[in-house]
């Protein structure tokens, strides 16, 4: 059994979709091991052959399992755009206000 690890280019609503980079991963896998999403990106990027830095042209779409720290540094280094997403649960407005100022998180505290 594995848990494969993917990325695609979409070439926008004239194009299709095509797998840019493939890792086939044991079944045990996590699904936010920081370095197998930042070597899948890696692979993608070099597959589409725009060099180092391809720029805000570029953008990386990744679900809350990659939104790890080192995959955000990467795609900060390689200029890209990028999104990150995930679900959070109904009720985070009613706990958010329970919570003790000085014990969020810095990206809370803003």
């Amino acid at each position: 059994m594995t848990h494969p690890l993917t990325a695609w280019f979409d070439h926008g609503p004239d194009g299709g979709g095509e797998c840019a980079a493939l890792v086939l991963r044991p079944g045990n896998a996590g699904s936010n091991t920081a370095a197998d999403h930042v070597e899948i990106i890696r692979r993608a990027l070099d597959q589409a052959g725009l060099g180092p830095r391809p720029g805000r042209k570029v953008l990386v779409r990744i679900d809350g399992a990659g939104g790890t720290k080192e995959t955000i540094e990467l795609l900060a280094r390689r200029r890209v755009s990028y999104s990150v997403g995930f679900t959070l649960p109904d009720h985070t407005p009613q706990i958010h206000g329970h919570h003790p100022r000085g014990r969020l998180g810095p990206g809370l505290q803003r």
